[in-house]
């Protein structure tokens, strides 16, 4: 048991499988409503356009030590025409200087780790993104299918009920006065209960089409577009 446990413990996420790349078709109606959210999503945009944030700041501190390098030269009149002034030979002809500042070497080893550092949580805040856009399509998904089961099933229901309360109303045999009585109280309990499963019907209507309204959300079309694409 410690052995499977290890072996649970080491195993990493495959992010390509979490979110399949877009050049890869996906089989399942849920993986392509993943992949549409992951294209589509306000947000994952945004992150994207942070890790390139971020990366040029890499990018800027591997060569921003040549903002910390000073050069500097003289010239004068008795460095450019020597031979016009006597004097230039009491001055060097060319004067030059570097200036290294002495913590430009720390300092730039710490901003190139504090750059790559921001990368990396970028870029790891870019696969907590695409958890969860998978977790929430996912669950939106699911309870748009399972509130569409629902009502299928009320209707089905209804359908059931509208029936018996037709053969109800047009029994087969003359009735005597006694089914008479029998079948008014089966009517009446009959129309009752259609009222009943018609209130019902409105109520999952309204919630299958607002977890269809959710879903539509994250992955930013027709849901009816999105299962032709």
């Amino acid at each position: 048991m410690l052995l499977v446990a290890t072996v649970g413990l080491g195993q990493t996420v495959d992010y390509d499988k979490i979110v399949l790349p877009e050049n890869v078709e996906a089989s399942q109606i849920e993986e392509k409503l993943v992949q549409l959210a992951w294209k589509n999503y306000p947000q994952k945009k945004i992150a994207e356009i942070e890790a390139g944030r971020a990366q040029n700041q890499v990018n800027k501190a591997s060569w921003d030590w040549l903002n910390r390098i000073t050069v500097s030269g003289n010239l004068n009149e008795f460095t450019i025409n020597p031979e016009d002034n006597l004097r230039a030979q009491y001055y060097p002809r060319y004067n030059f200087n570097l200036s290294i500042p002495l913590g430009m070497f720390v300092d730039q080893a710490n901003n190139s780790r504090i750059s790559r550092a921001n990368l990396e949580i970028e870029l790891e805040q870019l696969k907590q993104l695409k958890l969860h856009i998978r977790t929430e399509v996912l669950s939106r998904y699911e309870d748009f299918k399972r509130t569409g089961e629902i009502l299928k099933e009320k209707n089905k229901q209804k359908l059931e009920l509208e029936r018996r309360l037709y053969v109800a109303q047009n029994p087969t045999a003359k009735p005597n006065s006694k089914v008479v009585t029998d079948n008014t109280a089966v009517i009446d309990r009959l129309n009752d209960q259609i009222v009943v499963i018609k209130q019902e019907i409105i109520t999952w209507t309204s919630s299958n089409r607002t977890a269809k309204l959710r879903l539509e959300e994250f992955i930013g079309v027709k849901y009816e577009e999105a299962i032709i694409q």
